[in-house]
Order: C-alpha cells, then structure tokens, then sequence
C-alpha cells in the first residue's frame, strides 16, 4: 500500500523523471513538496519505499519556492529538450 502511495504522490508533484542513474544503478526521482510540517512524514514514507525498492531511489526536495523551481525546469526542457536529457 505504501508504494501505491508514493506512486500516487510522485505522479502529481514530481517535475519529471527519466533515465538518470544514481551511482548505485538505480532511477533517480526527485519528489518536490513545500509542507515543511510535513517533511518529516514524507522521510519516513520514502525511507520506507526506497527500503523496498531496488530499482528506484527517491528523494524529498522542500524549498520555499518549489513552484518557481518546478517551473523553471519545466522551461528549460521546454525550452532545450535536446540539450536536458543528454544532462
């Protein structure tokens, strides 16, 4: 039930995904939220997906300004969709 959850969460708030490994081979993906009353439930629940997972690592980005970062990223791959995925 946990992974449905994270799923769900990813599918609405991350900025995007794609083949960017870690060092350790596995999918990064970055999950973007601005509660900081929640980070700390947000921890546990992705310590516990990344426990479960092999293949994926997520990690929690809480900036003030998660709406101005989201859409500047959005920009640039609007912008240099070419140039972005070859990063």
């Amino acid at each position: 039930m946990l992974v449905e959850y994270i799923a769900l969460a990813a599918a609405f708030v991350l900025a995007g995904c794609g083949d960017d490994d870690n060092a350790d081979g596995r999918v990064a993906i970055e999950f973007f939220q601005n509660k900081s009353e929640a980070k700390g439930t947000f921890d546990r629940l992705i310590a516990k997906f990344n426990e479960q997972q092999t293949d994926i690592r997520v990690t929690q980005v809480n900036p003030p300004e998660v709406e101005t970062i989201l859409k500047t990223r959005v920009d640039r791959e609007v912008a240099l969709p070419t140039e972005t995925a070859q990063e």
